[in-house]
């Protein structure tokens, strides 16, 4: 029996790249046929070293009928314009976090997505981790009873060579936000995805030590419209830094997630060991120390939501939303509580 195989075309050939490159190859119906990069000489050395074609530029790329979908791995200011490119070129995208830096751009996004009926996913591995879903699972039959209290801790360390070795890093333009916008975001995608939608917040943001326009330094409190409350902390600019960690309470029980592990099952009339585990994840200090599987979950499944013509684990709307609760606490940082818009 032929399979249908997609072929992909990614744009930007930095760190992120490579983790879509070898998970495309993990899997018979989808491969690497191009790349572009604006830095022409690091597309070349790319495509030489994974063996597949360079284009001139992102325009020549969008034009080859050879690509199904786009994969984005360039700066965050630049993943809404590329995307609603590739979107109207007739391509499926795949985009690394996050969808836009802005809610505006994230919902054009979204919304040139719907025009064409093309995919769009935004990368939220976390999403297809076994501990994630496992806790989803036990959260949908309220197995941990009426959730009253969440803790978000994102406590990572990013140097000052880190903001430096690339002008973009820690900008509003280009990286939209910092602590909670760029390093933060997974987690953050994290919370809707488990306890849906947010209504209120308010917080702090700050750039408490390093030399850059974005925070290094945040905490909030966000309410769900469940009822469930929730803190967040996210910085930067600490050092060692630790694995992020977040802890679910219930009038029937308590379950802390490390990183994509769980560390802690504490409920009533279960056994822990069926669920507990450690966790190998050392992003937290280390930008580039990213599982492979990670990623091969998500091209997977982006794959199969083109294939079987399903929607993905997160969509362009699960991306907007994301923004949109991250821009609310910025914005309740200058103006000390706000309103969050009706998602969409």
């Amino acid at each position: 029996m032929n399979t249908k195989v997609l072929r992909f075309g990614i744009v930007g050939c930095g760190v992120a790249a490579n983790f879509h490159v070898k998970a495309l190859g993990n899997f018979e119906d989808t491969e690497l046929y191009g790349v572009y990069d604006a830095y022409k000489a690091g597309a070349e050395s790319f495509a030489q070293k994974y063996g597949v074609k360079v284009y001139e530029s992102f325009e020549e790329m969008l034009s080859d009928e050879n690509i199904d979908a786009v994969t984005i791995c360039t700066p965050s200011g630049l993943h809404a314009e590329q995307a609603i490119k590739a979107i109207r070129a007739n391509k499926h995208v795949l985009i690394e976090k996050p969808l836009a830096t802005e809610i505006e751009d994230a919902e054009k996004v979204y919304e040139e997505a719907k025009k064409y009926n093309k995919i769009v996913d935004v990368v939220a591995q976390l999403r297809l981790s076994k501990s994630v879903r496992r806790i989803k699972k036990a959260l949908t039959e309220e197995r941990l009873g009426k959730i009253t209290l969440v803790e978000l801790q994102m406590v990572y360390y990013r140097s000052d060579e880190y903001y430096n070795s690339a002008p973009w890093r820690g900008t509003f333009k280009m990286d939209g936000g910092g602590a909670m916008m760029n390093q933060g975001i997974h987690g953050m995608d994290l919370l809707l995805y488990l306890f849906g939608p947010a209504e209120n917040t308010f917080g702090f943001a700050e750039t408490a030590v390093r030399k850059i326009e974005t925070e290094d330094t945040a905490a909030a409190v966000i309410k769900f419209k469940s009822g469930a409350l929730c803190t967040v902390s996210a910085t930067t600019s600490v050092y060692p830094g630790s694995p992020r960690r977040l802890r679910i309470c219930g009038t029937k029980g308590t379950i802390v997630l490390t990183e994509d592990s769980i560390s802690e099952w504490s409920v009533m009339g279960e056994d822990p060991d069926k669920y507990v585990r450690e966790s190998h994840y050392t992003s937290f200090d280390k930008p580039e120390a990213i599982p492979e599987s990670a990623h091969n979950g998500v091209v997977r499944d982006f794959a199969d939501a083109i294939l079987k013509n399903r929607e993905p684990v997160s969509t362009a709307k699960d991306g907007y939303n994301a923004v949109s609760l991250i821009k609310s606490i910025y914005k309740a940082s200058k103006e000390k509580n706000i309103q969050i818009p009706e998602f969409i």
